[in-house]
């Protein structure tokens, strides 16, 4: 597949490929697939709080596999396999780090209190995995799944994740299906929810998605597949699927308590002592999806 994205930003440029092959007489399913995305970012210094224009782009490769294996009568196994490659501008143009900030007017700074764009390494490489077992169960049309995963990568932000789920089918070309799970991440090696003693190094960060938090995620959706009496449908595919999902997730950034520094918090102005708590908030989601196969 293709796609473009026109923004007054930069435009985003995404080819993509995938793969899926079934061995029938191992009951054996292997998928592969890889993505690109190149944009480019052009925004004038008006729309920018430090005030420079910034015309620079980036680019990420996604390469995954996965293989999935039935091994005994009903049971199922899958094994997901997942790597990305991020290089160019990879911080936010929209946001300021304050370094060497005196919060209280207790100590003073060893650098000169200031606040400066986002500054993050040019590259980041993460890889990630999940096992999920799989169990049906004939005499309710159903299925019951566990999945347990792990990644890191080259920024030392580490995750780990649980999920479970239960499929049920409903006639030969229904599955409604309701998810839910789990997740933590460590922060990164630069990154912290106060530089008051100045950055560890050459960049620093104010993006919660580097810091540490759990979250939790549930999930509800449906799929139809439909195939052939004889022939093709359409005269070309062999099965047609439809697929559609609704998603909500929350994440907490203070579990590790007010005190520590590898959460996300914010404070009330600059000069300020007392950390306020930050709401990440309910995220809410969706997807539609059409598969055809040939």
């Amino acid at each position: 597949g293709y796609r473009f994205r026109m923004a007054w930003n930069g435009h985003l440029h995404e080819p993509s490929i995938r793969a899926r092959t079934s061995v029938l007489s191992r009951d054996t399913v292997v998928e592969v697939g890889y993505r690109r995305s190149m944009r480019s970012l052009t925004i004038d210094s008006e729309h920018l709080p430090a005030g420079d224009a910034l015309d620079d782009d980036y680019s990420v490769d996604r390469l995954f596999a996965a293989i999935e294996q039935g091994f005994l009568p009903g049971w199922n196994l899958r094994l997901d396999l997942a790597m990305r490659v991020d290089s160019g501008f990879l911080q936010s143009p929209y946001r300021l780090v304050s370094l060497w900030s005196q919060h209280g007017g207790d100590t003073v700074p060893s650098g000169v209190p200031r606040t400066m764009p986002e500054n993050h390494p040019g590259s980041r490489v993460r890889w990630g995995s999940m096992l999920r077992i799989r169990r049906m169960i004939e005499s309710l049309a159903a299925a019951v799944e566990l999945g347990l995963g792990y990644g890191a990568g080259s920024w030392r932000v580490e995750h780990s994740m649980l999920q479970a789920g239960w499929l049920q089918r409903l006639g030969d070309q229904f599955v409604l299906s309701a998810q839910g799970g789990a997740y933590h991440q460590t922060r990164a090696s630069f990154y912290l929810d106060d530089y008051g003693s100045g950055p560890r190094g050459a960049y620093w960060s104010a993006d919660a998605s580097l810091s540490s938090y759990i979250a939790w995620w549930a999930q509800i959706g449906c799929s139809w597949t439909a195939f052939p009496e004889r022939g093709r449908l359409l005269g070309m595919f062999k099965y047609l699927s439809v697929e559609a999902a609704l998603r909500t997730s929350r994440a907490y950034y203070q579990w590790e308590g007010s005190g520590s520094n590898n959460g996300f918090t914010s404070y009330a102005w600059l000069a300020s002592d007392e950390r306020q708590p930050f709401g990440g908030g309910w995220l809410f989601g969706g997807w539609l999806g059409f598969e055809g196969g040939f």
